[in-house]
């Protein structure tokens, strides 16, 4: 059992009402760039002097699929996430609620060393839509170690939403970490991580060429 610094059900809470913020209030928005289906935007986080990114694009995939390929520790996320190096399973909170170990690569050329976080995540199906969403914690049973950088990921995640046509998604991502890289300017951050919003987005679009097997009992989902 790991301990966890602060109540989950109130974290829980606070990760739902900032992403539902987020999907209603369009004027919050500037739009940075659009292209190639992709459209990112970004907004001042009022977690950190830094910004929350915003993208929004359709898929040629079923909701099903699309989900099935976030899902954290499956193997279809490793076929086409350059991004995560790992990503260990600890313990279930609750219904539809997992903690996990996640170690990015570096990036950009090794201006971002590897990364880790700890995060709990929720994921949770409807009839209409579904989610997967993250949120860090702290944990004194799991401190940072010198292999990597310890970031912190505030209220993130992913919607997936159907549209008319059954073998096409509705797919709007947040982004807001904070990557205690102390010597870069957070401009020049706040752009890396709009380049990788888009190509994580470019990335999940070319997964509709794997071979899909719908995951079955995946760790972690409730449906609604």
């Amino acid at each position: 059992m790991v301990l966890i610094q602060g109540d989950i059900q109130q974290i829980v809470w606070k990760l739902r009402c900032e992403i539902e913020l987020f999907m209603q209030n369009k004027d919050m928005w500037n739009l940075k760039k659009n292209a190639q289906g992709i459209k990112i935007y970004g907004a001042p986080s009022r977690h950190y002097h830094g910004m929350v990114i915003k993208g929004e694009t359709k898929m040629c995939m079923s909701p099903e699929k699309v989900y099935d390929m976030i899902h954290p520790t499956s193997e279809y996320r490793f076929m086409w996430d350059a991004h995560v190096d790992k990503c260990e399973f600890l313990q279930e909170l609750g219904p539809g609620l997992v903690l996990l170990h996640q170690v990015m690569r570096p990036s950009f050329m090794g201006c971002f060393s590897s990364r880790d976080t700890i995060d709990f995540m929720l994921q949770e199906e409807s009839d209409s839509k579904r989610i997967c969403l993250v949120h860090s914690l702290e944990s004194s049973d799991l401190p940072p170690t010198p292999k990597h950088v310890r970031a912190f990921t505030y209220p993130s995640g992913m919607i997936i939403e159907k549209t008319e046509n059954a073998n096409e998604s509705q797919i709007t991502c947040f982004l807001q970490v904070k990557m205690n890289a102390k010597s870069i300017p957070q401009s020049i951050i706040d752009s890396s991580l709009m380049s990788m919003m888009q190509s994580y987005l470019l990335a999940l679009r070319k997964a509709k060429d794997i071979a899909w097997k719908p995951l079955e009992k995946p760790i972690g989902r409730i449906r609604v």
